[in-house]
């Protein structure tokens, strides 16, 4: 594992390397992850993953150098596997209920794509790293950072020693200092209850609108597949229509040269081309470096890659909001102890510390869902919605746009290819092809 400073103030001060402080009872924003400089421009993460080690060099199947680079310089290097990266989402979502967390997909997603299974795992883990660094309550957390700092055996027992044995009182206040910038009250029973309904309302309609969007989504994925399933049987079959085609061309029947042939003594064909048919091979299947008529250009690809990950997303966004119901059994389960151990004289743990601990798992709890319906669900359909917006304008504009290669491959077979008429008169005459609406001649 290495931490080192790539942030030039640093050095001028300190040979050393530069490390972020963290704390064990609170959540700090050290200045090595300030997400802006003194200027006030953005400042991102980088993300990169070396070329895996195999199963004889760390006792794994394949094991990744992860290399991360914050905002502010400070370099972060370590070893980890597939599994240490499912361990990591497993403590986030301990951490951070009810909102978004990058799903981390199975590692054979993208084998379908053409990806061998080292690449595809590679693939799956850069996209989930870097969209965590995307997260600020993710990329300040003590558990990213650990996870960062730590190989996979390390990593592993600080889980077990650290994270996983944390109160719900830790909890909910490292949650609490997790968003800074967000109001975020705490429960008070007697004050909260009419807001408190509002928020199950409120924590209501979003599970139904993810589940709706869900739905929809998988509707919308399936039929792509399925229309990008036809069109590649249609490539096909244009492809078998296009040799077809030049065999028609090459080839019209035999002895067909002397049926078009002048009768005559010493007559040469004086109009060969009368009887040449045209090409269509180079319509349907491409020409001169451009592709055909259907197959790529119909760009399927990129929109069911954008549906799949907006659906895993949505998935991700659902079982979060369903944390809060482990919340609630924990909260009710922290009740029943405490009104059990209040008649006994023998007590493991004191009355006053198991009220804290029910009090923090009804803050949790609350906290968690007005974090949930107040800021995390609308950011998640606004970034939704723009994600999307993107996409389906960028597939429009790459298959339908006034450059767009169905537009260009007509063009040039309609100014290209020769066009031979039994009636000489007609030679000049256009014949315009509609593409998406619009006429090109």
């Amino acid at each position: 594992m290495r931490v080192n400073s790539r942030n030039s103030r640093s050095s001028s001060t300190s040979s050393s390397p530069k490390r972020a402080s963290l704390s064990r009872k609170r959540f700090v924003l050290p200045d090595s992850h300030r997400e802006y400089d003194e200027d006030g421009v953005f400042r991102s993460w980088s993300v990169s993953l070396s070329n895996p080690k195999n199963k004889a060099t760390f006792g794994k199947k394949y094991v990744w150098t992860v290399m991360v680079i914050d905002p502010a310089g400070v370099e972060y290097s370590s070893r980890k596997s597939y599994g240490d990266c499912k361990l990591l989402r497993r403590e986030l979502a301990r951490s951070f209920p009810a909102t978004f967390l990058p799903p981390l997909p199975d590692k054979h997603t993208y084998c379908a794509l053409g990806k061998t299974k080292v690449d595809s795992e590679s693939m799956v883990l850069s996209k989930f790293l870097q969209r965590c660094t995307q997260r600020s309550n993710i990329g300040r957390s003590q558990v990213f950072l650990t996870f960062l700092r730590r190989d996979g055996s390390q990593w592993e027992q600080a889980v077990k020693k650290d994270f996983s044995t944390r109160s719900v009182a830790q909890l909910c206040r490292q949650y609490r200092d997790s968003f800074p910038d967000r109001e975020l009250p705490e429960f008070d029973p007697e004050k909260d209850i009419a807001r408190n309904e509002g928020v199950e309302d409120r924590l209501g309609a979003a599970k139904a609108f993810l589940k709706d969007h869900s739905t929809a989504l998988k509707k919308l994925l399936h039929n792509m597949e399925r229309a990008d399933a036809k069109l590649k049987a249609a490539s096909k079959a244009l492809a078998n229509a296009a040799s077809e085609s030049e065999e028609i061309k090459d080839n019209q029947g035999g002895r067909v040269d002397l049926l078009t042939t002048p009768v005559g003594a010493g007559v040469v064909n004086r109009h060969p081309d009368t009887y040449n048919r045209v090409g269509l091979s180079a319509a349907l299947m491409g020409c001169e470096g451009e592709p055909g008529l259907l197959g790529a250009d119909t760009h399927l690809g990129m929109l069911i890659q954008g549906v799949q990950d907006e659906l895993a997303d949505c998935r991700a966004m659902e079982a979060s909001i369903a944390q809060t119901e482990d919340l609630r059994r924990i909260a009710r389960k922290l009740e029943s102890k405490l009104n059990s151990q209040k008649n006994k004289k023998d007590r493991k743990v004191s009355v006053e510390a198991l009220q804290l601990e029910a009090a923090s798992a009804l803050d949790f709890e609350w906290v968690a869902k007005c974090n949930a319906v107040v800021y995390e669900v609308p950011e998640f359909i606004k970034r939704k919605v723009a994600a999307y917006n993107r996409m389906a304008l960028e597939w429009v504009n790459t298959v339908r746009g006034p450059e767009s290669i169905i537009t260009r491959t007509l063009k040039l077979e309609a100014t290209a290819s020769p066009r031979n008429s039994f009636d000489e008169d007609d030679d000049d005459v256009d014949i315009p092809v509609e593409v998406a609406g619009a006429e090109v001649k």
